[in-house]
């Protein structure tokens, strides 16, 4: 959520920022996809194999994308 084109900042400006000016600049970016309609939103490719079966899951239970 925090890399760009929807997150602000470069990866120069993330590596100086602090703990706290990231969890807003990631909560930021987070929101903004979600405004535009996304249904999932993760920081991290490891976090896609959970994503993926929680998405999974709500499909079988008859949630429509």
């Amino acid at each position: 959520a925090a890399c760009e084109p929807v997150g602000e900042s470069s990866a120069l400006q993330w590596q100086g920022m602090t703990v706290q000016q990231r969890d807003i600049a990631r909560g930021k970016a987070t929101l903004a996809l979600f405004n535009l309609g996304v249904h999932s939103v993760i920081d991290h490719l490891a976090e896609l194999d959970t994503c993926l079966a929680d998405i999974a899951l709500r499909c079988s239970k008859g949630e429509k994308p």
